[in-house]
């Protein structure tokens, strides 16, 4: 992605080793002068996290996705030590403060190891695992502009077959 006029690579969120728990720190890196430096330092421990729905900080996680335009890089969804998330964040590349997306609209379910992607003020959401014998393929689109959420396809056909054959 091109920031401030020079080529980066944001990196977020993942698995801290040191510490055996998720993250949320955001690091950007440039390839040109092979450095990296943090844009926010997150907490490496989800007791440490803000809990509450309107938290200015999201908790950290592994297994999201993201995906960016010009001015933002967008993170939807993951897992962290406790339960699979599906809260969409966007993380300002002027000011590297998050804020938590509305969810109003077909909000897709809880997931991680998900796709996502950004195309004319749109995110495409795809795929992942609901829970660990439940893989998804279905695609989710979030407006930008209106904030809102549409399911553009639900499990395909073969999966909801395999679904009414396990009850």
């Amino acid at each position: 992605m091109n920031v401030g006029g020079e080529e980066k690579i944001i990196i977020a969120f993942g698995f801290n080793e040191d510490t055996a728990s998720p993250s949320n720190t955001v690091y950007e890196y440039n390839p040109a002068n092979n450095k990296l430096r943090i844009l926010f330092e997150g907490s490496e421990k989800a007791s440490e996290s803000i809990f509450s729905f309107n938290s200015d900080t999201p908790l950290p996680r592994m297994g999201c996705a993201m995906a960016s335009d010009d001015s933002n890089v967008y993170f939807f969804g993951g897992k962290n030590d406790n339960e699979r998330l599906n809260d969409l964040w966007a993380f300002s590349l002027s000011d590297y403060k998050f804020k938590r997306l509305p969810d109003d609209g077909e909000l897709p379910a809880v997931r991680n190891g998900h796709t996502m992607t950004y195309h004319d003020n749109k995110l495409y959401v795809f795929g992942g695992i609901h829970d660990i014998t439940w893989e998804l393929d279905d695609l989710h689109i979030y407006n930008l502009k209106t904030s809102k959420w549409t399911t553009l396809e639900q499990d395909s056909p073969r999966k909801l077959e395999k679904k009414a054959n396990e009850k």
